[in-house]
């Protein structure tokens, strides 16, 4: 979900779902893309010359990524550089695993590795790829989907931290406890 840019590096989704494709044991899996930009004719010429048409699917713009979310498996972000990802956010939000690049504010948003892999690494919230690794993208995506167990885990996880420093409950709290610290002072 997001602009279809050169900093989104969605060639980098595009080579991670063919590599994913070929894989005998890898499950059925189908690549959304969510949103529009100035690449998007571009990007869907490169997914026809990867014979991935069957598999990648350009939704355009929608107004409802939260049933987009609710139903999607996993969430994908390939990033070249992000600062704090709102669709991560949204993702983790809505209970979903997410995978992506490992720059910027993703980092923060995964959270700790608590299991490396060879081409990725299991996070305390999330799945992290060193950026521009289409063959560590598509082992994290099979590894994320055969293992629902990790999929929930993560969802639930990325649920409770967005919950705790994202929602509007907190954001109103943090703002009356700064007016109470002025007026103290």
């Amino acid at each position: 979900v997001g602009r279809l840019t050169e900093i989104k590096n969605i060639p980098l989704l595009l080579e991670a779902a063919r590599e994913y494709s070929r894989e005998s044991d890898a499950p059925k899996a189908r690549f959304l893309i969510v949103g529009d930009g100035h690449l998007r004719d571009k990007l869907e010429e490169m997914a026809r010359e990867m014979n991935l048409e069957d598999i990648v699917l350009f939704l355009g713009n929608r107004n409802d990524v939260d049933t987009v979310y609710a139903g999607a498996d996993i969430v994908a972000l390939t990033s070249l550089n992000e600062g704090t990802p709102l669709s991560l956010i949204e993702a983790m939000a809505s209970g979903r695993p997410v995978i992506s690049t490992a720059v910027g504010g993703v980092i923060d948003l995964l959270g700790a590795k608590v299991e490396e892999n060879v081409g990725f690494s299991v996070c305390e919230r999330g799945v992290s790829v060193p950026s521009g690794s289409a063959s560590g993208f598509a082992k994290g995506l099979r590894y994320l989907a055969k293992n629902e167990k990790l999929r929930l885990d993560l969802g639930q996880k990325g649920r409770d931290h967005t919950t705790a420093v994202y929602s509007k409950t907190r954001l109103v709290n943090d703002i009356k406890n700064l007016y109470r610290s002025v007026v103290k002072s």
